[in-house]
């Protein structure tokens, strides 16, 4: 059972001061087909057990995905964010 879910294609986070989404939970999180553009940090950033699933990442001004405790699900894209690296803990096309 997931303390999260967010599925879609309507979850749109842009231009967000900070990260666009950011997970610190005990529960195990699952995100899904979600979109973070042009935010002020990481696009997606969690520290708890989290599923990434079809997300896109792009243009952020840190990394595009930074995840510590990862199931990588697969077809994570990332590209022209200013970071590291485009994406950590999973792999990104």
């Amino acid at each position: 059972m997931c303390g999260l879910t967010v599925t879609g294609t309507g979850n749109a986070l842009i231009g967000n001061d900070k990260v666009g989404v950011a997970i610190f939970s005990l529960a195990a999180t699952r995100l899904e087909k979600n979109v973070a553009i042009g935010n002020r940090a990481d696009g997606f950033l969690s520290a708890s057990p989290t599923t990434y699933v079809k997300n896109n990442a792009d243009d952020n001004m840190e990394d595009g995905i930074e995840a510590m405790i990862v199931t990588d699900g697969g077809g994570n894209k990332a590209r022209d964010d200013v970071g590291m690296a485009q994406c950590m803990g999973v792999a990104c096309q």
